[in-house]
């Protein structure tokens, strides 16, 4: 990416008619309506049907989009057994005329099709961890003042729970208070919607409604009414998180089931598009004028009528361009797709400080882009380019852009102790866990130090497979003391645990549905590992024509690694050897699948507490994981 400083009015974002006006000589700018996604943050669609027969009226058009039922997604926020939400998530089709084919709810409203359509490219749920999730899953919020861009598209929902006792932990203890679901939620507020993907190397369109947005007001400067009206427009910051789901098992329209095999994933793109479904165009079309994305880094806070500090050392922005000018950060290339932070980010980062990523202390991810463009970001499948990524020092000789502390840790922070060459490579895979098929995802043990069953815990050791019976290791933080890789890792850190510890895992199961003293221990998938948060940011000029263009779309793909021209024996495609050597079959085992684990981000396919096993005994425990690697081998098996 090109940093470069403003050198002429680029843009002014708007800020919603409910600031009060305190300047006469504005009024000029009260009279400009600014293009907006409608924003749906005060109704949702009751069903599938009503979706359908009002979709103007939302943010998300559902023309492509279809209810359906998933193993993985019991929604509960539901109670009600009669309206099909339980579980509930949003297929994508291809296009609305192969959504229909699947299940039309306006003809047939009570006919929603058992089983995972083998036509629909993904899924999107609206299951969050902080139960602040809502039908259908997606909504778009214009001018919240406190949000950083005053706009984005985010998960749907009306309220979420605010942490009153300050623990960090939205729980029963903080009262039941709440506040409205908006852009500037504090961060682990589940703002981001989920998206899985079904089929890679294949179109994804979210499609959503246009509509004019409130007239611009400012209050914190003076002078905007000389600035020229041309340039003003209105950024959308689009917040995303995205797993690899390609290993899942589907149904043909005729009952057939179809086993996928998955598919690694070597690079992502994001293409601006137009949707007009009123003049009857139901496909993906190239972007309309005055339609882009923001690609520069840094603006003059004065376009988003905002006064920020210079010195806040949260502003990479501070020093950039004119010393008496301050600027606000917009888009970074190096957030553009990257893994929670609670697996790989900086121990200064404010989300994860003072400990930093479990895997890593530098951020990892499928980042920067090899190519921008106004309307298309792709991190492409060409060499590998580490030239503008600060925190990979390490060439791997991989495609795309998947970073090296993700794509091999044995050669970048584990070296010496992690052998296996290429120990994660391309992004995993997973079907459905429901079913007994992580696909290649690795187990973890689960830390909970409050030993409440509601909370969430943090990943503690890992399963390598690095031998037919071994081994559960340590990441780089295994003391939890928060030393920077960087400068002094810990002693023990990719250390392999003793059975003594283990032991003491064992002993300390997490209940289901009461708090014991911690801390507990519970067992699950890594599939942050085969996820990541995705950041852009979508640009409205003011004259975008949205009589002209009632609809835009996003389209998402996911290129595969055959698609890239690699095989199975190209570094990063093969599995890793917890898929050869899962967790040895013990003698008993319970008959339950272990729910998908996430760390304190959430991950995309966890939820608690419901779905969670209470071993009776400490060695069940590890017959559990015996089990789970057991039903991993049969899938590998089929």
């Amino acid at each position: 990416m090109i940093i470069r400083p403003l050198t002429n009015v680029l843009a002014a974002a708007a800020i919603g008619a409910s600031v009060a006006m305190s300047a006469v000589s504005h009024a000029d700018m009260l009279d400009l309506d600014m293009p907006a996604i409608k924003e749906s943050n005060l109704i949702f669609p009751a069903d599938m049907e009503d979706w359908l027969t009002r979709a103007g009226l939302f943010s998300w058009h559902p023309v492509n989009a279809r209810l359906g039922h998933h193993p993985d997604r019991p929604d509960p926020n539901d109670t009600n057994p009669d309206d099909g939400l339980d579980p509930g998530v949003i297929y994508i089709f291809p296009d609305g005329a192969t959504a229909n084919a699947w299940w039309d709810p306006v003809a047939d409203p009570n006919g929603m099709p058992d089983g995972i359509p083998d036509t629909a490219v993904a899924y999107i749920h609206w299951v969050l961890d902080n139960r602040s999730g809502q039908f259908p899953g997606i909504m778009a919020i214009a001018d919240d003042f406190n949000f950083k861009s005053n706009n984005c598209i985010m998960s749907s929902g009306e309220e979420i729970p605010i942490d009153v006792n300050g623990d960090g932990i939205y729980n029963e203890a903080d009262g039941g208070v709440t506040q409205p679901k908006t852009c500037s939620n504090p961060q682990g507020a589940s703002k981001r919607f989920k998206m899985v993907v079904l089929k890679a190397d294949a179109p994804i369109d979210l499609v959503f409604n246009m509509t004019r947005g409130r007239p611009l007001e400012f209050t914190n400067y003076e002078k905007l009414v000389d600035f020229p009206a041309e340039d003003w427009f209105r950024i959308y910051r689009y917040i995303m998180k995205f797993g690899n789901g390609t290993a899942t098992d589907t149904v043909m329209l005729d009952g057939t089931p179809v086993q996928n095999n998955g598919d690694r994933i070597v690079s992502i793109s994001l293409e601006l598009g137009g949707y007009d479904l009123d003049a009857g165009v139901a496909a993906f079309q190239a972007a309309p004028a005055d339609l882009t994305y923001e690609l520069q880094l840094c603006i003059e806070d004065k376009y988003f009528d905002k006064q920020r500090s210079a010195t806040d050392p949260q502003n990479d922005c501070a020093n950039f361009g004119d010393p008496d000018t301050n600027y606000t950060e917009v888009w970074l290339d190096y957030e553009y797709a990257t893994f929670s932070p609670v697996m790989y980010s900086l121990t200064t980062d404010k989300r994860t400080t003072p400990l930093g990523g479990y895997w890593d202390k530098y951020p990892a991810g499928v980042n920067p882009p090899q190519s921008e463009t106004p309307t298309k970001i792709d991190s492409g499948i060409g060499p590998y380019l580490n030239t503008n990524y600060p925190y990979d020092q390490n060439g791997a000789g991989q495609i795309g852009q998947t970073t090296t502390n993700y794509f091999d840790i044995s050669a970048a922070q584990a070296a010496g102790a992690v052998t296996t060459p290429n120990m994660f490579g391309y992004l995993m895979y997973y079907g459905v866990f429901a079913d007994g098929d992580p696909g290649n995802v690795a187990m973890g043990i689960y830390r909970d130090d409050d030993g409440d069953p509601s909370t969430e815990g943090t990943l503690h050791a890992w399963w390598d497979g690095s031998s037919p019976t071994c081994c559960f290791r340590w990441g780089i933080d295994p003391d939890l003391d928060g030393n920077d890789a960087g400068t002094s890792i810990d002693p023990n850190a990719w250390g392999i645990l003793s059975d003594a510890e283990l032991d003491e895992i064992a002993a300390r199961p997490l209940a289901e549905d009461h708090v014991l003293a911690p801390p507990r221990y519970e067992f699950g998938y890594m599939d942050d590992l085969a996820g990541l948060n995705m950041d852009t940011f979508i640009r409205f000029d003011k004259d975008f024509d949205v009589e002209a263009n009632p609809q835009i779309a996003i389209r998402f793909v996911a290129r595969s690694a055959t698609a890239a021209g690699l095989g199975a024996s190209d570094p990063g495609v093969a599995d890793g050897p917890w898929v050869a050597n899962p967790v040895p079959v013990a003698e008993e085992f319970f008959d339950e699948v272990v729910p998908p684990g996430g760390g304190s981000s959430g991950g995309l396919c966890s939820y608690s507490p419901e779905g969670r096993f209470d071993p009776l005994l400490p060695g069940l425990i590890l017959a559990a994981l015996a089990y789970l690697g057991w039903r991993l081998k049969k899938k590998k098996a089929k």
